[in-house]
């Protein structure tokens, strides 16, 4: 049992909230002691939305490019051990073509990078790790982020099914693992 005066969680990344600007909301968006930003998606899946606990203060990052077609996505910055760290979460539509889509996360890593603050990137990615020996795009869309020093925490496949395996969702960190539970 969760004890009610301590927060298991200090920040939730959601990814394929289905909250789209025709519909809106179409979940409960209030956990108490939560805060709750979104993006919304302009089709009927896709969306983002981060909760960040109450106590800590945030600043919604509009000067990172949004070069990000056929995806959704949220930045924020955030102060973490007494130090500005940016959180960004990404649903990214399936079928986009993964050479665009990879050259645009350069065009933010890139923008990242000059920040020199440390960042985490998430989401629902839809692009397949499991396949990057097999398929070049992929192997490229990996190698972007490890030409930043970016980690990926996520190494086993997230959808299994009786005959297949992928691993879609992606966490990407430049901060020390130490801040990460």
């Amino acid at each position: 049992m969760l004890s009610t005066t301590q927060k298991p969680l200090h920040i939730v990344a959601v990814s394929e909230t289905k909250i789209n600007k025709k519909d809106g909301l179409s979940f409960p968006n209030t956990i108490t002691g939560y805060n709750f930003l979104h993006s919304d998606s302009e089709k009927k899946s896709g969306g983002v939305g981060i909760y960040i606990d109450s106590s800590i203060s945030y600043q919604i990052q509009t000067d990172i490019p949004n070069a990000l077609n056929d995806s959704e996505r949220l930045w924020i910055e955030i102060s973490l051990h007494m130090k500005p760290c940016i959180i960004g979460v990404i649903y990214r539509h399936p079928g986009y073509d993964v050479s665009a889509f990879t050259e645009n996360i350069c065009e933010i890593l890139h923008n990242l990078s000059d920040k020199k603050l440390p960042f985490i990137i998430c989401g629902d990615i839809n692009i397949n790790l499991m396949q990057q020996t097999a398929i070049p795009q992929v192997r490229n869309y990996v190698n972007a982020y490890k030409s930043y020093n970016c980690l990926q925490l996520i190494t086993k496949p997230t959808g299994i099914t009786p005959s297949s395996s992928t691993l879609i969702d992606h966490i990407y960190i430049t901060l020390p693992l130490q801040y990460i539970k």
